[in-house]
């Protein structure tokens, strides 16, 4: 691995002319003339092994500075003098298509022709930076030619991405420019600042999920600093700097995130070398540790041969604060110590979380820090992270150590203007703080793409680059193929997934209210009278849910009768407060254009309300399911409240799509209800024969409380098989347990098959497994079984037995619905029935 920033700027100029070869269709005679054939910052019309492409953009080598300021930025922190290497778009070139049908066929082509590494599509959500920036970017390896293989970027854009980004450049770089001068102090290089602003920009944010392991490492060992000292310093194979993936991966399975641990390490691995470092966890945290090294070294008068007892006795000396206890120092005085050094007290709160290396705060408490602690921070934090790259400095090697960190840590001392405030301080207010940004605003005004959508152009002032603002007017329909995971129209449309069949229904909902609030035709007042109707009911429901869990509550209690009438009394009180005032609500209209600007129709937005429908999902739970997506999705850029009306009005779109999606499935739902509803009335538990034979009965009753007096004590205890049946555990519980049961005889039928064919088999609920070499054997024994399973009259049998059991009582119950035209044999042609 090459790591010298010569050797690689030269082997990147060779690598660009191979990589531009492949895109001419007159191949010069040697590699010089490539460049005078097609000179950086140039077009090439029409490449014939590309031919749906309409040009290729040479964007030339990255210079050395360029890589410098990248590498320094993104992967310094963690790997040092190491990080040129891990600079793969030294080589780059731009293909433009003109829609992104032609960029789907292209990107095939460039996977067929290139030896391609990694793939990254930047039109998904989740990699959507502040700009909304847009592309997908192929790695590929070059090896002909080269005295090494050298990965390149090749990047795919439509036109009116491309012509957009060109429009906005001047406006982002007086944008970096007008951030360095608010930011710029002793110490910290213009240029690498200005990179770090653009970068901050045009970075994916951070995933939902990532964000809560790390909070559940904090909360279990007081800081994910203390988290990595613990688990990761001394375990095998991360050489006291990084961690490997196998470390990792069993971090991840202690917090139960196994499931996840390729995703979250993915997020983490920012030099994609198959390794993470402490600042890679917690980048923030880390900053303020080499903030607080370059404080706390300055009290010394020899800051390299100060150790960590000298640090310590210096810090309390400096503060005039006596300690309780000799040798440790608790949080009270280590925040009276950290006060001279200009922290605050929330500050200093964090620091000492990260310095107390034994977890006191949760694990042994009193929480307390020693010499020990600032012996790591002085000794092993600068041997995990490349200081200098932290702090966004040029490294001076003339200067002894600290004394940079020193200069630096002294000038942000007053104001605290530094790399961890950027990234925690809202973008927008900051670019309201200096004069540039007005010339900027006017900068993005004045291109005119963005004349004709005043409400964009007014986010684009706030932002001052704003691409997605002038992307806005593209040609219709660009770009939403890919976002949206749509074909061309003149490709036959693949089946829609059932989720994706619920997302699509919901998207017709919107688009036809939307049309119609635009031609004038929808009344908000009947809309709005509608809205409030149905927050009355999910308020009824919420009623009913509260009360169903304060009588489970009531249940578990172990109390005497007087603590019981206070307890109603109680209840009394709390029904008799009013409700509080609501805050207006967003017209339905309105709504439905909000939730197509946003762009979040897709199917994991729907899928849970889909799969838990027969589960008995109510209209409430519906929304909380919604919310909990929206707020994973826009939760950072759109006020609560919003997404709370938002939810609410796509959940009820969304059951409604679910009941002409799934009518037939739906039919057969509601006749289970009505069954449960009947045998309710009776106090009878549901029960049914599987097609199995096995007896199936429900075990939901209402736990009732008996007390046993005694000559002490009165003792209340719980019975959970009372005489009264639980009736709405009974009712949701049916539909799912039944299909259960289906699926228990589908395995028992699977089982026996394999058994008397002599095939390995094993299986968990819906689950099955056997050697590969047996597998081809196992898919048709699922399909037969499946097909004898479900090819009898289940409804009918099952409807026959509980007349049976109703024939005493004198209840009625209606037959089901009738069974649809489905062909069940079909099920054998299916490829990814089992797969």
């Amino acid at each position: 691995l090459h790591s010298d920033l010569e050797s690689l700027t030269t082997v990147a100029k060779k690598a660009q002319a191979v990589l531009q070869l492949n895109f001419m269709n007159d191949i010069p005679k040697d590699m010089d003339a490539v460049e005078k054939a097609w000179p950086p910052n140039s077009v090439y019309n029409r490449p014939k092994a590309f031919p749906v492409v309409k040009y290729a953009y040479n964007p030339g080598p990255k210079s050395k500075e360029a890589i410098n300021h990248k590498s320094t930025v993104q992967y310094g922190p963690a790997e040092g003098p190491r990080r040129f290497m891990h600079c793969l778009d030294m080589a780059r070139v731009s293909l433009v298509c003109q829609s992104s049908a032609a960029l789907r066929l292209t990107l095939e082509h460039v996977c067929d022709r290139f030896e391609v590494v990694h793939v990254r599509n930047h039109y998904q959500p989740h990699m959507a930076g502040l700009l909304g920036d847009k592309y997908v970017e192929v790695l590929v390896v070059l090896k002909q030619g080269l005295p090494f293989p050298m990965v390149c970027e090749i990047r795919l854009e439509e036109e009116c991405f491309h012509d957009a980004r060109k429009a906005a450049k001047p406006v982002l770089a007086k944008v970096a420019k007008g951030f360095s001068s608010i930011y710029m102090r002793e110490g910290i290089a213009p240029a690498y600042l200005e990179y770090f602003v653009k970068w901050l920009l045009m970075k994916p944010k951070a995933v939902h999920a990532l964000t809560v392991f790390r909070r559940q490492l904090s909360r279990r060992y007081s800081s994910s600093i203390v988290a990595w000292r613990q688990l990761f310093s001394g375990s095998p194979g991360t050489n006291q700097v990084h961690m490997a993936f196998n470390t990792f991966r069993e971090v991840c399975g202690h917090h139960n995130h196994r499931a996840r641990t390729v995703e979250f390490w993915q997020e983490l691995d920012s030099t994609r070398s198959g390794r993470i470092c402490i600042f890679d966890l917690d980048e923030e945290a880390v900053f303020l540790l080499v903030k607080f090294l370059g404080r706390v070294v300055a009290l010394t008068g020899e800051p390299e041969k100060a150790d960590g007892e000298v640090l310590f006795t210096t810090m309390a000396q400096k503060a005039l604060v006596k300690l309780s206890r000799p040798n440790l120092m608790d949080a009270t005085e280590f925040r009276l110590c950290c006060k001279p050094m200009g922290f605050n007290a929330s500050e200093a709160d964090r620091l000492f979380l990260c310095l107390d290396g034994h977890g006191g705060c949760k694990a042994q408490p009193p929480a307390t820090i020693n010499a020990n602690d600032l012996e790591w921070v002085k000794n092993k934090l600068p041997r995990l992270v490349d200081i200098p790259s932290v702090i966004l400095s040029t490294p001076d090697n003339t200067q002894p150590p600290f004394r940079q960190l020193i200069a630096w840590a002294e000038a942000t001392k007053d104001d605290d203007m530094n790399r961890n405030d950027l990234m925690q301080e809202p973008i927008a207010k900051k670019l309201q703080r200096h004069e540039s940004i007005c010339m900027a605003r006017e900068a993005s005004e004045a291109t005119g793409a963005i004349s004709n959508q005043q409400r964009l152009s007014l986010a684009a002032g706030a932002m001052g680059a704003n691409l997605e603002a002038l992307w806005r007017s593209r040609p219709s329909g660009a770009g939403n193929e890919i976002e949206d995971g749509k074909a061309d129209d003149s490709k036959p449309q693949k089946e829609l997934k059932p989720g994706e069949a619920a997302a699509k229904a919901c998207a017709d909902k919107l688009i036809a209210d939307k049309s119609l609030a635009d031609a004038g035709v929808v009344d908000d007042e009947e809309a709005q009278a509608e809205s409030e109707e149905e927050e009355e009911v999910e308020g009824e429901e919420a009623e009913e849910e509260e009360a169903e869990e304060e009588d489970a509550s009531e249940a578990g209690e172990a109390a005497a009768e007087e603590e019981e009438e206070e307890d109603e009394a109680e209840d009394g009180k709390k029904k008799k407060k009013k409700k509080k005032p609501q805050k207006p609500r967003i017209p339905v209209a309105e709504m439905s254009r909000r939730l197509i600007e946003l762009n979040v129709l897709q199917r994991k937005v729907v899928k849970q309300t889909v799969m838990t429908i027969c589960y008995g999902v109510t209209s409430l739970g519906a929304k909380e399911q919604v919310r909990g997506q929206l707020q994973d999705m826009v939760g950072d850029t759109v006020e609560a409240d919003e997404i709370n009306q938002l939810a609410g009005h796509l959940s009820k779109l969304v059951l409604k799509s679910i009941d002409e999606v799934f009518d037939r499935a739906m039919q057969i739902k509601r006749w289970f209800d009505k069954v449960s509803a009947v045998l309710n009335r009776l106090e009878c538990p549901t029960s049914w024969i599987a097609p199995s034979g096995l007896a199936c009965v429900q075990p939901y009753k209402k736990a009732r409380k008996v007390s046993v007096l005694t000559r002490r004590q009165k003792v209340t205890l719980n019975d959970s098989d009372g005489p009264k049946v639980d009736k709405a555990k009974q009712r949701m519980g049916f539909p799912p347990n039944f299909v259960h049961s289906m699926d228990a005889t589908h395995m028992m039928l699977v089982a026996n098959a394999c058994n008397e064919q002599g095939i390995s088999f094993a299986g968990v609920h819906d689950s099955f497994w056997t050697h590969a070499g047996q597998a081809t054997r196992l898919t048709p024994i699922i399909r037969d079984c499946f097909v004898q399973l479900h090819g009898q009259p289940i409804l009918d049998e099952l409807y026959q037995d509980l007349k049976i059991q109703l024939s005493a009582t004198g209840e009625e119950l209606e037959p089901p619905p009738e069974q649809g035209d489905l062909d069940i044999n079909r099920v054998r042609e299916s490829p990814y029935f089992f797969h």
